[in-house]
C-alpha cells in the first residue's frame, strides 16, 4: 500500500520520471494548493503520514526512501542541483504540514503562496 501511495505522491510532486521543466513547475503549483490542504486523503502521503512513516518498519521506510529518490532525481535533473532538489522537496512537504496546522484559510493560503514564490524565485529564474 505504501509503495502505491509513494508512487502517487511522486506523480503529484514530480510528474513522473520524464517530466519536463514546465511539467515540474505545474506539479509545484498543483501540489502547493488549497485543495491539497483540504483533501489530505487525495494528496501526498508524505505530509499526511510522515510521522507514522518515521516510526514504521524498516521495509516501509526503505520503500518511502526509494520513492523520495525518484522525486529527487526528477527535481535534481531539472534544477541541475541535488541540494536544490532536496530543498524543494522539503519545502513542498513542509508547507502542507504547516498549512493544515493553522485555523484560518487565509493563513494557509499565505503559507502556500509564499512557499511557491520562494521556490520560483530561487530555482526557476531564467539565469538558473
Amino acid at each position: 500500500m505504501i509503495e502505491d501511495e509513494i508512487r502517487n505522491s511522486s506523480e503529484m510532486l514530480a510528474g513522473g520520471q520524464n517530466a519536463s521543466g514546465e511539467q515540474l513547475e505545474q506539479c509545484l503549483c498543483n501540489y502547493l494548493s488549497t485543495f491539497h490542504v483540504l483533501h489530505p486523503e487525495e494528496g501526498c502521503v508524505l505530509p499526511a503520514l510522515g510521522e507514522e512513516i518515521a516510526r514504521a518498519e524498516p521495509e516501509v521506510r526503505l520503500a518511502v526512501e526509494k520513492g523520495l529518490k525518484q522525486i529527487h532525481k526528477a527535481w535534481a535533473d531539472r534544477l541541475r542541483s541535488p541540494d536544490a532538489a532536496w530543498a524543494v522537496i522539503a519545502q513542498c512537504v513542509g508547507a502542507p504540514v504547516l498549512s493544515r496546522a493553522v485555523g484560518k484559510e487565509r493563513t494557509h493560503k499565505e503559507i502556500f503562496v509564499s512557499t511557491r514564490k520562494a521556490i520560483e524565485k530561487s530555482y526557476f529564474t531564467p539565469e538558473k
